[in-house]
C-alpha cells in the first residue's frame, strides 16, 4: 500500500481559485421517483467534499446548482441508503446527464449507470482500462488483488497514454491531474510532462490546467535544488515546545532532516531502525530534526512522548501533509522522506532519489561521512 502526500506542488502558491457556475440536471427512470440522492462536490484530489447536499428525485429528474473552482469538477453522486454510487465529471454551465436502472449488488459498491457527457464517458474508459489491467497483471495479496509500484505506474502510463485522444478538453487536465499524484519518480512525472505538453492550449490555459503546469515546473524545479551536493534549503519552523527552530543554526553540525506522520505505517515501521542509527552516532554529534507532516497536534505529542524522542528537535508546520510549505521545498511527495546534511551544509544523501533500501542507504552514508 502506498502512503502518498497528495500534495498541490505549488511552492509559493501563484493560482488563485476562479468560481464557475454550473447546473446538474440528471434525467431518471420512473424507478427512482421519490428517491433521495446525495450530491457532493469534491475538489481535484477526490479528498475532500467541498459541498454536499440531499436531493429527492422529483418529475422523473434530479436538479442542482451551485460553484465550482475549476471548469470541470469532480462530483459524488450516491443513493441514500443503498450501495449505489458514482464519481462523474461535470462542466461549468449546463449538465444534462441521465440516469438509466442499476443493479443493485448484494455485497458491496456498484456505480450507478450514468452518463451524458465526454469528460463521464472517458472516466468509465480508464476505469475499464484499470480493470483489465488488473484481471491480467494484479497478483494475490492478503486475501486480496493488488498491483505492484511498478505496475501500478505503468497502468498511469496506459491511461495518460488513453488521454492524449483529448488533447483539446479540459476533463483531461483534470484526470491528467489526479494521475499524476499517483507516482513521484522522475520517469513517471517525466510521463506526466509528456502528456500534459500534448494538450492544446484550450486545456493548458484551463483553471486545473495552469495549476497542473505549474505543479509539473515546480516538480523538476524542487528536485534539481535538493539534489545530492546541493545546499540544504534553509527554514523556520515551531518545534514542539513552541519555540522557532532555524536550520541554519546547525551549520557546522553533521544532521538529519526526518519527514514522517503520526498516521504513516511505514514511518512507524521504520522508526526503530532510525532510532538505532542515531543512538549509534549521537555521541559523534549526529542530530535529528523531525518532521511531523499533520495537523493533529495530539497525536504527535503523543507520538513523542510514546517513542522517547525527546532527544530530537521535534518540529512541525502543524498543518496537513499537502498544506506544509516546507516539504515542498524538499520535494517530498511521500513519507517517511530522509536528508543527511553535511557540516557545510550540503546535502550528501536524499531518499527520494531511490526509495529502495533507503535505511541502508541512509546508514551506510552516514557511515561514510563520519569515518572521513
Amino acid at each position: 500500500m502506498r502512503y502518498l502526500f497528495y500534495f498541490l506542488l505549488l511552492i509559493y502558491p501563484s493560482y488563485v481559485e476562479a468560481q464557475h457556475i454550473f447546473s446538474l440536471k440528471i434525467k431518471t427512470t420512473k424507478d427512482f421517483e421519490g428517491d433521495k440522492f446525495l450530491i457532493a462536490i469534491l475538489d481535484k484530489d477526490q479528498r475532500k467534499v467541498l459541498k454536499k447536499d440531499s436531493l429527492t428525485v422529483k418529475n422523473g429528474q434530479l436538479f442542482y446548482d451551485g460553484t465550482i473552482n475549476e471548469e470541470v469538477a469532480f462530483v459524488s453522486v450516491s443513493k441514500v441508503k443503498s450501495k449505489l454510487s458514482k464519481i462523474i465529471i461535470i462542466n461549468s454551465g449546463e449538465n444534462n446527464l441521465i440516469l438509466s436502472n442499476t443493479t443493485i449488488p448484494i455485497a458491496g459498491y456498484a456505480p450507478l449507470n450514468i452518463t451524458g457527457n465526454k469528460g463521464i464517458a472517458v472516466l468509465d474508459s480508464l476505469h475499464q482500462i484499470r480493470d483489465k489491467y488488473y484481471d491480467k497483471f494484479s497478483i494475490a495479496e492478503g486475501g486480496a488483488r493488488v498491483l505492484t509500484k511498478e505496475g501500478i505506474a505503468e497502468l498511469n502510463e496506459k491511461q495518460m497514454d488513453y488521454l492524449k485522444n483529448y488533447p483539446d478538453n479540459y476533463f483531461s487536465a483534470l484526470l491528467l491531474y489526479e494521475l499524476s499524484l499517483y507516482n513521484f519518480r522522475k520517469d513517471y512525472q517525466l510521463y506526466v510532462k509528456n502528456t500534459y505538453d500534448n494538450f492544446s492550449e484550450i486545456a493548458k490555459k484551463s483553471d486545473i490546467g495552469k495549476v497542473l503546469s505549474d505543479n509539473i515546473a515546480n516538480y523538476f524545479l524542487v528536485n534539481k535544488n535538493t539534489l545530492v551536493e546541493k545546499k540544504v534549503p534553509f527554514f523556520r519552523v515551531e518545534k514542539y515546545d513552541g519555540s522557532i527552530f532555524k536550520n541554519e543554526t546547525l551549520n557546522g553540525d553533521i544532521y538529519l532532516i526526518v519527514f514522517s506522520a503520526t498516521w504513516c505505517v511505514p514511518c512507524k515501521q521504520e522508526l526503530p531502525i532510525l532510532k538505532s542509527i542515531y543512538k549509534k552516532y549521537s555521541s559523534k554529534g549526529l542530530k535529528v530534526v523531525y518532521f511531523n507532516e499533520d495537523d493533529d497536534i495530539g497525536k504527535w505529542n503523543l507520538h513523542i512522548k510514546d517513542n522517547d524522542l525527546a532527544a530530537w528537535i521535534n518540529v512541525s508546520e502543524k498543518k496537513k501533509a499537502r498544506d506544509g510549505i516546507i516539504s515542498k521545498k524538499f520535494g517530498v511527495y511521500s513519507v517517511p522522506a530522509y536528508f543527511l546534511i553535511d557540516k557545510n551544509a550540503n546535502i550528501i544523501y536524499n531518499s527520494n532519489i531511490d526509495q529502495e533500501g533507503r535505511l541502508n542507504k541512509l546508514a551506510k552514508a552516514i557511515d561514510k561521512v563520519y569515518s572521513k
